[in-house]
């Protein structure tokens, strides 16, 4: 990340330090020493000046650059902590990381690490990779699944977040189930259909 100093700050340095150098000139004519007297300190202090404006970039680079090194160890624990189950996979659906919730809560006996994910979830992965959104049965819960793909380096990585939503299927399921239905039946011929009876 770069770091950018306001256009107006530099010209005002630099013709700060044009008008210290001019004046010390100017004073040449009358007097060597009142020249020296003149330029000296504002050479020293345009040095001093730019040097200080150096070591603050250079400081502000490595302050940014350990925040970034700590935003990353943060992210990662983060991730790993979430509440919600979550799977990274390579470009062959093997899975490369799962979070400590996925573990636990839908592989809690059996290591996936390795694995094609598709062994274990009736989804077709390569649609989910353009739709980013699904829904998938795993034993006996309801999960809503998104997928965002992260293509870096010529390496696709997908990541995979499992949001259990079974009270939510359970009760749409229920509803569907309860509301009444009516059939209206239209038939053609009526008076012939009951002359027959």
């Amino acid at each position: 990340m770069r770091r950018k100093f306001p256009v107006s700050f530099i010209i005002s340095i630099c013709l700060l330090i044009l008008s210290c150098v001019f004046s010390a000139v100017m004073l040449r004519e009358y007097s060597i020493q009142r020249f020296l007297l003149a330029i000296i300190p504002a050479v020293i202090c345009s040095g001093i000046l730019i040097t200080e404006l150096f070591i603050a970039h250079k400081n502000s680079l490595r302050f940014i650059a350990s925040l970034n090194e700590s935003v990353g160890v943060t992210e990662n624990e983060v991730l790993y902590y979430a509440e919600s189950p979550a799977v990274i996979m390579n470009e062959d659906f093997l899975v490369l990381w799962c979070n400590k919730e996925f573990d636990s809560q839908i592989m809690p006996d059996y290591e996936i690490f390795g694995n094609n994910i598709g062994k274990f979830f009736d989804i077709d992965l390569k649609e989910l990779m353009i739709e980013g959104v699904t829904t998938n049965e795993y034993n006996g819960r309801t999960y809503k699944i998104t997928s965002i793909v992260i293509d870096k380096n010529n390496r696709k990585m997908i990541y995979l977040n499992f949001t259990d939503i079974s009270e939510f299927a359970e009760l749409f399921s229920k509803y569907k189930r309860t509301r009444p239905s009516v059939i209206l039946l239209v038939i053609d011929n009526y008076e012939d259909v009951l002359q027959k009876f």
